[in-house]
């Protein structure tokens, strides 16, 4: 956990970098995270008296307007600050004790607004002398000791930048715990900022922005209820709300253990909503309905049926769909957005087996090929996208009267898909944090450049067709355990030295260029595979060019049997260029009197690329990017 303090003209400025619990914070803009928490009876929140202690460290004097008294006794000191008031979730409220300036340390009363104001939840055990402090869904705790500077924040110890010290506010005899602001918000997962300010009648106050991952929150403040009627009782609902785009979260609390028995838990993808149902459930607020204004939330209601059921909805402004998971130690109920990016609903008589899929990267989309007509059936059960580089589901019937399912994503994206009951679910992400292996193919030359021509063979097909249109069926096979791009899939001329540039842009891991020799000799023959010396270092699991030319090399001609006329360097631009171990393939002779015989039958062809697809395969086995 890191923590930026900049303390500027008595500005103090709090932002939050890395994990909080379990949780994530990465910004306040873009999408974001919601998470409601369901607290049900029996949690008590213990609002007793704080002890008061004789303080360590001297105070600043401020200004004027409010006088406080840090400790108490013969070392009790009266400090002089401006009053304070808290703005968060749009409300502004009046802290009853101020902040003050501490040790260049900004101090804040425990009770008056963490627990009062953000909704924490707030103990002091007068016995040991020390105060705890929860965040509202419970995910997040500090316990500090009076007159000690060490605390645990989750049950780990850590050091605070400052003592924690008793107040009294003079005028009052208000008394409360203060706490280092920064260093408290940080750990229950606030941001906050402190700035001077002025009203409308020109008078200074302290004004403390407050945001958190909470968009709404309601509270019960009475925890009551006829046990005669209800086993439960509602307590709190919190909607959380966080910008990590893909991470969005429902979870409910009881004391009693929640089973499947006593909690319901209905997903509408089709109608933007995920309700809870806890049976047999007491709820204190009465028919609650809030607007939310987030991008990805539309409301939250809370009411209760007359069967005695509390129910509480989330309505989202965008189909999304939920898994959920019931945990019996805590009563803990959390609904998560499926860690899937799409779900497909397969047809009755439609196994997961015939689903096929074409990548269509240079167009950012994939299709997918359910075999029968389902027009209609996916207008009834559309896809559910679940995911933010989705731009777009559409389903069309095919020529050959199958349903096409095509998937627009925003930008390059990889996707792969895993077999549910009775439906199948698409992951999409960046290439490498979808796919273990990849490799980039260049089927050499195309267009305008034709390459070898002699026999009736010319290089820039027989590179097409052995590269993209033969090799494509092994790799985009649901269980290929490598990912394939190409530099080209048509007769396009692509210009010489863009074509290692796509390295990079497919997120490749190896590059194999294939071509075709030629001789002024017609008994000129066999496979030879080149590297680059200037592009030769180790790269994944000590995997080098020279390695990888060698590896192919043996696999080709131990399995297609041509002549083995080694492994070669050169410079040629797409290997010497590239940034990953990169190979170049000269498969045989297009005016060889023995390749030549070879290349034109389909057989070989077909052999070909299955050969040139297991040597892939089996550099990668042998040589693992260690991405799972």
């Amino acid at each position: 956990m890191l923590l930026s303090t900049v303390i500027l003209n008595n500005v103090i400025k709090i932002k939050r970098k890395g994990k909080i619990g379990n949780m994530k914070y990465t910004g306040r803009r873009g999408w974001f995270k919601i998470l409601t928490i369901l607290i049900l009876s029996g949690i008590i929140l213990q609002n007793s008296s704080t002890a008061l202690a004789k303080p360590k460290k001297e105070a600043e004097p401020m200004t004027e307007k409010e006088q406080i008294i840090l400790g108490e006794g013969d070392t009790a000191q009266e400090y002089e600050t401006l009053s304070t008031k808290v703005q968060y979730n749009g409300t502004s409220y009046n802290c009853s004790i101020p902040v003050i300036l501490w040790n260049d340390v900004w101090i804040a009363p425990a009770k008056d607004i963490f627990s009062d104001i953000l909704g924490c939840h707030y103990q002091y055990s007068e016995e040991e002398k020390n105060v705890l402090i929860t965040s509202p869904d419970k995910e997040n705790s500090v316990r500090f000791t009076l007159n000690s500077n060490h605390v645990l924040v989750n049950n780990k110890e850590k050091v605070s930048p400052s003592e924690v010290t008793a107040v009294t506010k003079k005028d009052s005899d208000k008394r409360d715990i203060m706490l280092p602001l920064a260093f408290t918000m940080e750990a229950l997962g606030f941001i906050c900022s402190v700035n001077e300010e002025k009203s409308d009648d020109a008078v200074s106050y302290y004004l403390l922005d407050v945001s958190f991952h909470y968009l709404y929150f309601i509270t019960a403040n009475n925890f009551s209820y006829d046990k005669e009627l209800y086993s439960n009782m509602l307590t709190g609902v919190f909607l959380q709300a966080d910008t990590n785009t893909n991470q969005n979260i429902i979870k409910g609390i009881t004391l009693e253990a929640a089973s499947k028995n006593n909690v319901k838990i209905t997903h509408n993808a089709a109608g933007y909503a995920v309700t809870m149902q806890f049976l047999n459930t007491y709820n204190p607020f009465g028919d609650v309905t809030k607007s939310i204004k987030n991008g990805i939330t539309k409301s939250i209601k809370i009411w209760e049926t007359e069967d005695r059921t509390t129910c509480v909805q989330v309505n989202y402004n965008q189909k999304k769909e939920y898994t959920s998971k019931i945990t019996t130690k805590g009563g803990m109920v959390t609904l998560s957005k499926g860690s899937f990016s799409m779900k497909v609903i397969l047809p009755e008589k439609v196994t997961y087996s015939k689903i096929t899929t074409s990548d269509q990267y240079w167009n950012q989309k994939f299709l997918i090929t359910v075999p029968g007509n389902y027009v209609s059936f996916y207008k009834e059960h559309a896809p559910v996208d679940n995911s933010s580089y989705i731009t777009g589901i559409s389903v069309s019937l095919t020529t050959d009267k199958n349903t096409k399912i095509t998937v627009s994503t925003k930008g390059l994206k990889g996707y792969k898909l895993s077999k549910g009951d009775g439906y199948f679910t698409v992951q999409v992400g960046n290439p490498k944090d979808i796919y273990e292996n990849i490799v980039l193919i260049d089927a050499g030359h195309g267009g305008k450049d034709g390459g070898a021509s002699k026999n009736g063979l010319k290089e820039k097909n027989l590179n097409l067709t052995i590269a993209y249109k033969l090799m494509n069926e092994y790799f985009e096979k649901k269980n290929s355990p490598v990912k394939a791009y190409w530099t080209r899939h048509d007769d396009t001329f692509v210009n010489l030295y863009a074509r290692p540039t796509y390295s990079a842009k497919y997120q490749a891991d190896l590059f194999v260029s294939l071509h075709m020799n030629s001789a002024s000799s017609s008994s000129a023959n066999g496979t030879e595979v080149y590297y680059s010396k200037v592009n030769n270092s180790k790269s994944f699991s000590g995997i080098t060019s020279k390695l990888f030319a060698q590896e192919m090399l043996d696999t080709l001609v131990d399995t297609l049997g041509t002549k083995n006329r080694g492994v070669k360097q050169a410079g040629f631009v797409v290997i010497k260029k590239n940034t990953v171990p990169s190979i170049l393939i000269e498969l045989g002779f297009v005016t060889g009197n023995s390749d030549s015989k070879k290349l034109k039958k389909t057989t070989f062809q077909k052999k070909a690329a299955k050969t040139i697809y297991q040597g892939i395969c089996d550099v990668f086995d042998t040589h693992p990017t260690g991405r799972e």
